[in-house]
């Protein structure tokens, strides 16, 4: 049996898909574009409860950089062992919290407003 089936696009465009591949495909697709369709709102939602531009702006440059950062170490991890279940797991266990957290965070407003000083208290 043929691994691969073909598409093609007004007669002359071939596009030949592997079909041990086509869950993984699709699961990719599934992950990412719900991940950016959850990142495209997290900015308005967090906005709503009250953040600022400037808090914004410094957890989506802290979000980046971390996403960077732990997709190459746990790339080469999985690579070194030769599993990625394992870690595709903890990444989508990690998005899961950080998404609940957002979700029961309380607006700021209903924080409490004490200062914060580090002068030294006379004992």
């Amino acid at each position: 049996e043929n691994p691969t089936f073909t598409i093609s696009f007004r007669g002359k465009y071939k596009v030949g898909i592997n079909k041990f591949l086509l869950p993984i495909k699709i699961s990719l697709f599934c992950w990412f574009a719900g991940t950016q369709i959850a990142t495209a709102f997290i900015s308005v939602y967090l906005k709503h409860q009250g953040l600022t531009i400037t808090h914004l702006s410094m957890m989506t440059a802290i979000s980046v950089a971390f996403q960077f950062i732990t997709g190459m170490i746990s790339g080469i991890l999985a690579d070194r062992i030769g599993r990625v279940k394992p870690f595709l797991f903890v990444n989508g266990s990690i998005f899961l919290v950080t998404m609940i957290c957002f979700i029961v965070m309380p607006k700021i407003d209903e924080c409490a407003t004490r200062k914060i000083t580090f002068d030294c208290l006379d004992q």
